[in-house]
């Protein structure tokens, strides 16, 4: 079965509340195209986090997913994932933003076939 090897990216970011957090969202957005070729954005995903104490949050979130083709642990990748992640904290206002980098091997069978 033939694969081809990513390094997929997720972020989760919170929906934006302000104007200029649209446009920063736009920004990073734009930034994983042009490095990974293309994104997937899931908008304004209402969710709710659960703490093992019993803590709720109720959140709006926006999931990003991007698969760059290089491997995950690549120092390239790994300077411009933490510096992302941090201008994200500081944009948004958020002490933590959620962003994980990992292997994924894509099933590539009959890709690009019309049937």
């Amino acid at each position: 079965m033939p694969t081809s090897t990513y390094a997929r990216i997720t972020l989760v970011l919170p929906v934006p509340s302000e104007p200029f957090h649209h446009t920063f969202l736009n920004q990073v957005i734009g930034e994983l195209i042009d490095r990974c070729g293309g994104a997937t954005i899931n908008r304004n995903y209402t969710g709710v986090w659960i703490g093992d104490d019993d803590t709720r949050e109720d959140a709006d979130r926006i999931f990003v997913f991007a698969d760059a083709d290089i491997e995950p642990n690549d120092p390239d990748l790994l300077l411009f994932l933490d510096s992302l992640k941090l201008r994200c904290q500081q944009r948004f206002s958020e002490l933590i933003i959620w962003m994980t980098v990992h292997r994924v091997e894509r099933i590539t069978t009959h890709d690009r076939e019309m049937y």
